[in-house]
């Protein structure tokens, strides 16, 4: 009779104890496996790397499995799974009933400690949010993405994030675009400050420098109808110190701010294979990067503020100079008496190889210049390069010229043509077209 009651008691209690023990540990797993940067920044390590983010995640699977085992252990005790057999010996009843209070002891003290753990967990969480309002989770499909600026890269950049199932709200100074992504599932909004207070994210895809500042800081900007955490992220092209001072300012507010500035052109826009260069705080970047991978495929974390757009003017510099002379050489061919379609052939085989020439070289042979990327925006960011060239002391003579040719051609009413169509000035000084 004894051992019957010390059996029931060790089936019922003590398998109870160890299965509510083992939802917590498996709760307590699920939370580090789904929120491994809120762990992480309570623990204070620093920087917060996606190497981190992964070894917490693997923490929180390994804690949620013990969990499990926990939860298997009390429920198998609950079925009858003792050593029955065992019970009718003298001195095993008592034995059992000695291992059933040391078993329950700790139990209780464990189920106790992991509430007050887990009250202690909710005190520390309003604490550090109020200590961090700017650090969110990654962004997540419910999260609302605000967008403005639905230019030619713009409009398929938003695109695509309908694409990947995210809220949207835009804005755009002229309405066909806004209508034509609210017919998609985009909400429109009538202002950068009603963008800025419904979203929890805010894109901006915009021309220039002075166009970025008046969004941001205007009496109807960003600023103006800011959430504290609202994460910003400035894919323009931009000058690095207009970059850094827009991200200091979204600091004292409460706000992360990336600079995410883009290349791969109108169809890189499309196919959402745009290489996107980022500055900015490594905890967001990392809350950025879901919508990053869905505008993107060569995505690099360049540095803090600013690190994004001085890559991104590099970036122009090398793109433009190339353009310009590819145009040079095939109009040199084609004045030689050479075919300069068979050239741009030949060059492609060897060292001379590029994307430039390949995709641009074409249109110019093919005197398509529909704009992908405007002659006009381009020397804007020639601009840009050499302006930072000269803030560091870096001579920029080849860059300096190529973006003259652009102003050139800007000032004979070309400056809304692809940046291909740099060849025509070349044709013009040489007296050659490449088509005749």
């Amino acid at each position: 009779m004894f051992h019957r009651l010390i059996t029931a008691a060790g089936q019922t209690r003590s398998a109870k104890t160890v299965e509510v023990f083992g939802w917590l540990i498996l709760l307590e797993g699920i939370f580090v496996l789904f929120a491994p940067n809120f762990s992480i920044a309570v623990l204070g390590i620093e920087p917060l790397t996606p190497q981190a983010t992964n070894y917490f995640r693997l923490v929180g699977l390994l804690v949620s499995g013990l969990g499990m085992l926990y939860i298997a252990s009390g429920r198998l005790s609950a079925e009858g799974f003792v050593f029955a057999s065992m019970l009718d010996r003298p001195l095993v009843p008592f034995a059992m009933a000695i291992l059933w209070y040391l078993e329950i002891l700790p139990g209780a003290l464990a189920l106790i400690f992991s509430i007050q753990d887990f009250g202690s967990f909710l005190w520390t969480f309003r604490a550090w949010r109020t200590e961090h309002p700017g650090h969110q989770m990654e962004v997540s499909d419910m999260s609302v993405i605000g967008f403005i600026g639905l230019g030619i890269m713009g409009k398929p950049m938003a695109r695509n994030l309908l694409k990947a199932g995210h809220s949207l709200i835009v804005h755009n100074r002229s309405r066909s675009s806004v209508d034509e992504l609210a017919r998609e599932g985009a909400a429109p909004a009538a202002n950068s400050r009603e963008v800025a207070a419904r979203s929890e994210v805010v894109i901006t895809m915009l021309p220039d420098s002075p166009d970025v500042e008046l969004v941001y800081t205007g009496e109807q900007g960003i600023f103006s109808g800011l959430k504290a955490s609202t994460l910003l992220i400035d894919m323009s092209s931009i000058s690095p110190v207009v970059a850094r001072r827009l991200a200091a300012e979204a600091e004292k507010r409460g706000c992360d701010m990336v600079d995410a500035p883009v290349s791969g052109g109108e169809a890189g826009a499309i196919g959402a294979t745009l290489s996107i260069m980022i500055g900015g705080k490594s905890a967001a970047v990392e809350r950025a990067m879901p919508l990053f991978q869905a505008l993107g495929k060569n995505i690099v974390h360049v540095g803090e503020a600013g690190a994004g757009q001085v890559t991104k003017a590099a970036n122009q510099m090398v793109v433009g100079t190339t353009i310009a002379i590819v145009g040079e050489a095939l109009v040199l061919a084609k004045k030689a008496g050479v075919d300069p379609a068979k050239v741009r052939q030949a060059l492609l085989g060897g060292f001379a190889q590029s994307k430039i020439l390949e995709a641009h070289g074409q249109k110019m042979l093919d005197r398509n210049f529909k704009p992908g990327f405007r002659i006009r925006l381009h020397e804007k960011d020639m601009k840009i390069a050499v302006a930072t060239g000269s803030e560091y002391g870096v001579p920029l003579m080849v860059t300096g010229v190529v973006g003259q040719m652009m102003t050139a051609m800007k000032g004979m009413g070309d400056g809304d043509l692809d940046h291909a169509g740099l060849v025509r000035l070349v044709e013009i000084l040489a007296q050659q077209q490449l088509d005749r």
